[in-house]
């Protein structure tokens, strides 16, 4: 008696939700941080649904535009009060040498006035890196470890297109130090709070020092040491829940060179891990 041969089902296709967050994960980003991001991509009726590699790489692409908010802008509010920016951030990824490139920059390609301001008075080491850099941009520093002091060197600085701040590294559990920073930053209400942020953080990392600096008034963020990862994915949850533009990218040490301005463009590109090939 011949033997009954089953019929093979056929290969159940994965549902372009799940195909996103499997791409998703080439760029390192955990899949339910993956998941909450693919979601926002396709209507709920859609998510189950097969796609095609183009639709998926249109609906991720798309996606990704969404959240790729760019302002790379420095130039003054007004003729008669400069463009006052501090960038702040956790220990180690990269503020000192991310300023003294933005300075440089804007004295060397915009010609432009530029006063730099150190509040990070804990690490004797970091304002002699920041006299060095100072010294030879040709620029003046002051130093303000309070209030009083950062009223003093603003008031100083007042006939300059751009003031750049420094501030000291600090982990997000140091709520004491926030506040004490908050309190030097808060004496003047245009002082931008640039958050700089390293490539190489991990997702939760990177979400736990947003939540740490937002109360600081976060008006955008640096991405620094896009040389050192390969993925960037861990940064994606921050940009959507910080809502907040993308202001420069770092890819390395020198000053002024490895500065890149962010676009709208430049950041998909960075998040793109989808062969057009496949």
């Amino acid at each position: 008696m011949a033997s009954r041969i089953e019929p093979v089902a056929p290969a159940r296709r994965s549902s372009r939700l799940q195909r996103a967050i499997e791409e998703m994960g080439l760029l390192g980003l955990e899949p339910e941080y993956a998941r909450d991001l693919a979601s926002d991509w396709f209507e709920v009726s859609e998510r189950d649904l097969p796609a095609s590699r183009a639709e998926l790489q249109a609906a991720i692409k798309a996606g990704l535009g969404k959240l790729c908010r760019a302002d790379a802008t420095l130039t003054p509010r007004d003729a008669l009060t400069p463009r006052m920016i501090a960038i702040v951030g956790p220990t180690g990824v990269g503020k000192t040498t991310t300023l003294a490139k933005i300075a440089a920059r804007e004295v060397l390609e915009s010609g432009r006035r530029v006063a730099l301001i150190t509040c990070d008075t804990f690490r004797i080491a970091a304002v002699e890196q920041l006299r060095m850099y100072a010294r030879i941009i040709g620029i003046p520093l002051r130093v303000a470890s309070s209030a009083a002091e950062m009223r003093e060197a603003l008031a100083a600085s007042r006939d300059y297109g751009l003031v750049l701040i420094d501030t000291p590294g600090l982990a997000p559990q140091a709520q004491k130090q926030h506040e004490s920073l908050n309190t030097i930053l808060a004496v003047d209400a245009r002082i931008e709070r640039l958050l700089a942020l390293s490539a190489t953080t991990k997702t939760e990392e990177g979400l736990e020092a947003w939540k740490a600096f937002e109360p600081l008034g976060i008006n955008r963020l640096i991405f620094c040491k896009i040389d050192e990862s390969i993925r960037f994915g861990s940064l994606l949850p921050v940009m959507k829940t910080a809502k907040a533009p993308v202001a420069f990218l770092t890819n390395g040490q020198r000053v002024p060179e490895d500065l890149v301005g962010a676009t709208p463009e430049n950041l998909v590109q960075l998040f793109d891990a989808i062969p057009s090939n496949n």
